[in-house]
């Protein structure tokens, strides 16, 4: 049956200071403590007589380390999409552990969870302390902050989530370019000069780098610039307005962003070199992989 306990003022303080704010429970935070408790002390027979010793001495106690779920706890939010509730989160990262858990990761916490299902919650913790996980997020969801999300996606830029494979990009022909649905631009260069790595923003560098006397007329400016644009200001259904030509042009998808750059470039005789990743997503043409094209 339960039992009410009163705590001082400076007690519940120091449980405050532990706890994990919109997931941990009063009891919670003391079942934590226990645990660390029955860890760090794990009494075995020795010649008939109790001896207490460090837990991680006890072959029967042997646990994964804690940092070894962090990048799995990464990648499991990424391909969840950003968002996930606490508990799938956590069987999703115990199906990417699962061949490399120990005996010790297995026992029962006196809450009746697994030992290693709170490691992947003390990562949790501390990824949402440098920023990497939102702090806000409701009670029981866990959310990858913007930046989060652009740290996961250059650790697979690096990685490919593959031990084994080369993190050197995939050199793809101009000529046959790939599917790029879900693409992100990770560098993107037009000639020497660096341009702000995304689709629409490369595109749009290329047409203000039209010279101005080859869109005075409609059948030239159509010849050069593919992708659907109108005279004059307009910023509805996509639209941006392109001052310096007086055009409003459409935003794209990868896709039509890449066809419109490498048509300009190639009409321009500029040279341009980009470099992208692959998200981790259904229909995605190489999840993981990040990719080279030029012209």
């Amino acid at each position: 049956m339960p039992h009410s306990v009163h705590l001082s003022d400076a007690t519940f303080a120091r449980l405050q200071h532990i706890a994990v704010p919109l997931v941990d429970t009063i009891e919670s935070v003391i079942v934590g403590l226990l645990d660390k408790r029955d860890q760090s002390l794990a009494v075995v027979k020795t010649n008939g007589s109790d001896k207490p010793i460090l837990a991680e001495d006890n072959q029967g106690e042997d646990l994964l380390p804690q940092k070894e779920f962090r990048d799995p706890l990464l990648e499991a939010m990424y391909e969840l999409g950003g968002t996930a509730s606490a508990q799938q989160a956590t069987e999703l990262v115990g199906l990417k552990v699962a061949a490399r858990l120990r005996s010790g990761d297995h026992k029962l916490r006196s809450d009746g969870k697994e030992r290693w299902e709170n490691s992947v919650h003390w990562n949790r913790n501390e990824l949402k302390n440098e920023g990497v996980f939102k702090s806000d997020s409701e009670r029981g969801v866990w959310e990858l902050s913007d930046g989060g999300t652009k740290y996961v996606e250059m650790m697979i830029a690096t990685r490919k989530l593959g031990r084994d494979q080369n993190i050197t990009p995939r050199i793809f022909n101009s000529m046959a370019v790939p599917n790029l649905t879900h693409t992100k631009l990770l560098s993107a260069k037009v000639d020497s000069t660096t341009v702000r790595p995304t689709w629409n923003e490369l595109l749009f560098y290329l047409i203000r780098l039209i010279p101005k006397d080859r869109l005075t007329k409609t059948d030239e400016a159509r010849r050069i610039i593919i992708v659907n644009f109108v005279p004059g200001k307009k910023e509805d259904e996509g639209y941006r307005f392109v001052a310096e030509h007086g055009i409003s042009v459409q935003g794209q998808g990868a896709n039509d962003a890449w066809k419109g750059v490498s048509h300009i470039a190639q009409r321009l005789g500029v040279s341009v070199e980009v470099e992208f990743l692959w998200r981790m997503k259904e229909g995605a043409a190489h999840p993981g992989v990040t990719g080279r094209l030029s012209v």
